[in-house]
């Protein structure tokens, strides 16, 4: 499974509405949202109410997730499904990566429905029955070998 810390996904997905992403020639220069920083859950998340996150815009939003199933997308730790929560708001496509062990899970709290959901990239063992209802809500689904 391929794990990226959401910091990163903060850092690429997010950027001023209006505005195009800037290049820089050093690897090492991020821009970030303002917020405080959650070690063990590698995010800065802005204070709800904040009014920098409002202001940015994700053409595409990659995510991961603690489970998948009936209910949606869920996540084990709140304070992730607080950040997940608002960046969907503002994102126009929300692609899901996650292995097929997480469709056979269930997690604590629910961070969006399938409906909410653009893109899922999975591979080859998720089980056919939830690949047609994925499919059936309208869902792209992506599968890897």
């Amino acid at each position: 499974m391929l794990r990226l810390p959401m910091i990163a996904l903060l850092c690429v997905a997010v950027m001023p509405a209006g505005e195009k992403p800037k290049r820089s020639k050093s690897a090492d220069v991020w821009a970030v949202v303002a917020g405080t920083v959650f070690r063990e859950q590698n995010i800065i998340l802005a204070a709800a109410g904040e009014e920098s996150m409002p202001r940015f815009h994700a053409p595409k939003l990659f995510m991961g997730a603690a489970s998948v199933g009936i209910h949606g997308v869920m996540q084990a730790d709140v304070v992730l499904v607080a950040a997940e929560r608002r960046l969907i708001d503002r994102a126009e496509e929300v692609i899901l990566l996650v292995d097929s062990s997480k469709f056979h899970t269930n997690s604590g709290t629910i961070v969006c429905s399938l409906d909410e959901i653009d893109t899922i990239i999975t591979d080859t063992a998720i089980p056919e029955d939830i690949m047609n209802a994925l499919v059936s809500k309208g869902v792209e689904l992506i599968i890897v070998e």
